[in-house]
């Protein structure tokens, strides 16, 4: 079972899954409660951009994606606070302009585009020591932030009101946590694709949320559902030789029903007694 981890990219992909896992738990658990899934969607749509850019100037692509990501985040901030625009149109707008913009760099691009599946679908082959280092990076400031303000996060979220009476503004944690977001949406694109990792930043909240109410334990229990589920994730891939995002996808899905059931079922037996 565990012979696999033998293969050097096997370990490369435990450790970026154990990377990932921190920080979709951590960053997960904030646009859940936050209601910012929509937003989080259009970031990673929209850093399809990036990629497309990456590729056409020849550029690394996680590099020029994380720029890109961060600006889009910031301008999607920027748009609905500042312009009166409805927040659902920003995110439509910004998101089909940043998947405009890769395509049309994908098709100028000169040659063939032979990593472009991993950055769309994910691809354990592919994770490399410099993705690995990313991730590293971005979830040491993850953990830093929501330590040193986790209480500032936790009342932004649910009473905002009380901050300001204290003379502390959100805009900045706002803007903080957007560029958070897209970091994070960039530092799993190699493991999870740009088109599913709106599913592994919502779907073990709504695993733990079923078990759990306050916001702490709602991030450790997303963080642990998240390590079983990209773990045997990455197995099914191996085996199958499937692309790990969506194997990892089906897994959590699977997961997010048993536990369901599980619970619902607990809660007639509960009412019979």
């Amino acid at each position: 079972m565990f012979e696999i981890f033998t293969y050097t990219f096997m370990q490369n992909a435990l450790i970026g899954s154990l990377l990932v896992s921190i920080l979709c738990g951590i960053i997960g658990s904030y646009i859940v409660v936050s209601r910012k899934v929509l937003i989080s969607g259009g970031i990673s749509h929209a850093s399809f951009g990036g990629v497309g850019i990456a590729f056409l100037i020849g550029a690394p692509p996680l590099f020029i994606a994380s720029l890109f990501s961060v600006v889009i985040a910031i301008l999607i901030q920027f748009l609905t606070k500042n312009f009166n625009i409805r927040e659902d149109s920003a995110i439509g707008m910004i998101w089909s302009f940043g998947m405009a913009i890769g395509v049309i760099c994908i098709y100028l691009s000169p040659g063939y585009a032979k990593d472009l599946g991993s950055y769309l679908f994910g691809d354990i082959l592919t994770l490399s020591t410099l993705d690995l280092l990313f991730a590293a990076i971005i979830a040491i400031i993850v953990i830093l932030f929501y330590t040193l303000y986790f209480k500032i996060i936790l009342y932004g979220l649910f009473d905002g009101d009380f901050l300001k009476t204290r003379g502390i503004h959100t805009v900045f944690f706002d803007y903080l946590n957007m560029i958070l977001v897209a970091l994070t949406i960039i530092a799993s694109l190699r493991l999870i694709g740009i088109i599913l990792i709106v599913a592994m930043l919502t779907i073990p909240q709504e695993c733990a949320s079923i078990y759990v109410k306050k916001f702490s334990h709602l991030i450790f229990g997303s963080i642990i559902i998240s390590v079983i589920s990209t773990t045997l994730g990455l197995y099914l891939s191996f085996y199958l030789n499937v692309p790990s995002g969506p194997a990892i996808i089906v897994i959590l899905v699977l997961f997010y029903l048993i536990l369901k059931t599980f619970s619902l079922l607990t809660i007639k037996l509960k009412k019979r007694t």
